[in-house]
């Protein structure tokens, strides 16, 4: 018997939106739309269920999730919110990756 060779599934440019959200940003850089922007997607991440994630696509080649971001300001609280994902670049916010299900 010779060995099958499995096809390359095809790119799903749904991927990473509210009805087909993703499991990470990697995820949709590899199988979603081949020009994908960085910005706002879905995903959905172990046990938190759909979440708006922020999606780096230009960095180091780019399928970078934003798990936590802050502007520090001497003397200034951070104004963090520990309860959400970030969903951009102005969102001062951050998430314990195990409060998403996400294990090591």
């Amino acid at each position: 018997m010779l060995p099958v060779t499995a096809a390359t599934p095809s790119r799903d440019t749904t991927l990473g939106t509210e009805s087909n959200p993703a499991r990470d940003c990697a995820d949709i850089k590899k199988w979603g739309a081949p020009d994908a922007p960085s910005g706002k997607y879905t995903g959905h991440f172990g046990t938190a269920g759909k979440t708006d994630i922020y999606c780096d696509m230009e960095t180091d080649s780019g399928g970078w999730t934003l798990f936590f971001n802050y502007e520090h300001t001497k003397g200034a609280s951070t104004g963090l919110d520990a309860t959400k994902v970030p969903s951009g670049m102005s969102d001062k916010s951050h998430v314990m990756l195990q409060n998403l299900g996400i294990k090591r």
